[in-house]
């Protein structure tokens, strides 16, 4: 009996649907918008490689990822960190590349279908060249091996450039810490 009053009053209360200014607030996110989303999970996703292939296994490497996490989610400094570990600044040098370049592998890996280990270490070595000096691409690009791949690089450079301006401008706290976390990962 009770179901059946609880339906008829569902039929009887009928959901107020959207006034025309209210739909015409809302409105599909631009392309960029969405490339920038995607970027964003792309680097989550990546990140979150990066921890699994340093917590355990053959590569199991806690120093790392006590350095990463230090750099990534407290924001602190290389000169910071070694202080604090009581190691060269060097040593967080050597770990945060190794940690980028474990980051950049799994990224270029998803965004590019890269899995074959030998294009992908030729790949990360564009990439980590393209971030240090972007004016330069074209000359990086002569380290991959074919038209194809240097193409695909470029279409995903150009996506990846046009997408890191967004985390930029998002003054939510969410947005801060993402783009301080990117800021911090590409070493930029």
């Amino acid at each position: 009996m009770v179901q059946r009053r609880v339906v008829d009053e569902l039929r009887r209360v009928r959901p107020e649907g959207l006034g025309e200014i209210e739909l015409a607030q809302l409105s599909a996110p631009s392309e960029a918008e969405v490339e920038a989303l995607d970027l964003e999970a792309a680097l989550v996703r990546a990140v979150e490689s990066c921890r699994d292939v340093f917590s355990g296994g053959a590569r199991r490497d806690l120093e790392l990822l006590h350095v990463l996490v230090d750099r990534l989610v407290h924001g602190r400094s290389a000169t910071e960190i070694a202080r604090r570990e009581g190691v060269s600044r060097d040593r967080i040098g050597r770990l945060m590349s190794k940690a980028r370049a474990e980051i950049f592998r799994a990224l270029l890996a998803h965004e590019l279908s890269l899995e074959a280990a030998p294009r992908l270490e030729e790949h990360v070595t564009v990439f980590t060249r393209a971030l240090r000096k972007p004016g330069e691409l074209e000359g990086h690009l002569s380290l991959l091996g074919s038209d194809l791949e240097r193409e695909a690089f470029r279409e995903f450079w150009s996506r990846f450039r046009a997408a890191l301006p967004h985390f930029e401008g998002d003054e939510t706290a969410a947005g801060r810490e993402l783009a301080a976390g990117v800021s911090l990962l590409l070493g930029s």
